[in-house]
């Protein structure tokens, strides 16, 4: 089919009749407001559900948690400090000096 030919006319009206046609079968085809409504039965109404008791189930959950949350905490073990964290002990400087000068005044003495 071509849309944009003048001389296509005819396919064009063609085609538009045949719609026409099937939209016109398919708004016959639906049935009638009054057919619907003599076939239509109503649901029976569902029940209330019964009122939840929130602060209960609430009071429950936290049980619940405190419960699993003391667990985990027993069971992790405690972390050591890693060596590479340990602060290193403290240098007696004063101690060092001294020690070093007596070394330093026996090489002394040997030499002369």
């Amino acid at each position: 089919m071509k849309w944009f030919g003048s001389s296509e006319k005819k396919e064009s009206e063609n085609y538009e009749k045949k719609y026409l046609t099937r939209y016109r079968k398919q708004e016959k085809a639906k049935p009638k407001k009054r057919a619907i409504q003599l076939e239509w039965e109503p649901e029976p109404k569902p029940k209330p559900k019964p009122k939840r008791d929130i602060r209960k189930e609430r009071k429950d959950y936290e049980n619940e948690f405190l419960t699993r949350y003391r667990k985990e905490q027993n069971s992790k073990p405690k972390k050591n400090v890693s060596k590479l964290l340990t602060p290193e002990p403290k240098i007696d400087r004063k101690k060092e000096r001294k020690d070093y000068e007596k070394e330093y005044l026996s090489r002394l003495k040997n030499n002369l």
